[in-house]
């Protein structure tokens, strides 16, 4: 994933892939236990969205009972993912169309879930009982949207903006919940 990552998939040879696994370049190794460099790139990306489902066991632990250790939670969670999507979030950029199956899986299996996880959690946070009034899906797009924000602050330009770091917005994230939350009746805008 790393070369497929770094170089493209179409300008990553098998050899090369050979050898950063340890193997004699052009040796064949590869064709061994893939029939293709295409069923390789599938077996990685299976791979990671098997970690992905695993890892979204955190759902299971909820509800805590507190709002706040929730939100701490599920956000410093949403960021440990984001580190590990970043190499095959670099391959879908920089191959664009010509990864189109991977592209769509990656937002079906991968992005798309993160983000109604959050929604069913920001529902059940905000508008318990029927209560609240609170719109989750753009709650979650919003505060979903800022985490990856400052994540690809770091990568794209090894900095952060504001020199916010993920603990200050996940503290802030919380703090407006929180007040959200408190908000009686939910949503004032409805």
């Amino acid at each position: 994933m790393e070369l497929f990552a770094s170089r493209g998939y179409q300008a990553t040879t098998v050899g090369e892939i050979e050898a950063a696994a340890g193997f004699t370049a052009r040796g064949g190794t590869l064709y061994k236990h893939f029939p293709s460099k295409q069923a390789l790139l599938e077996a990685a990306v299976d791979q990671q969205v098997a970690e992905v489902r695993q890892g979204r066991a955190i759902a299971d632990l909820l509800p805590l009972g507190d709002l706040r250790a929730e939100t701490i939670l599920v956000f410093r969670y949403l960021f440990a993912e984001l580190t590990r999507y970043r190499t095959i979030t670099a391959l879908v950029e920089k191959e664009g169309a010509s990864t189109d199956p991977l592209s769509e899986r990656f937002w079906n299996e991968i992005a798309e879930p993160g983000y109604s996880l959050t929604a069913e959690i920001l529902d059940r946070q905000l508008n318990k009982d029927g209560r609240g009034k609170w719109d989750a899906e753009a709650l979650a797009v919003l505060l979903v949207g800022a985490a990856v924000n400052i994540r690809r602050a770091e990568w794209t330009f090894g900095q952060l903006a504001l020199n916010v770091d993920e603990e200050r917005l996940i503290s802030t994230i919380a703090g407006i919940l929180e007040a959200l939350a408190a908000v009686p009746g939910g949503n004032p805008s409805t």
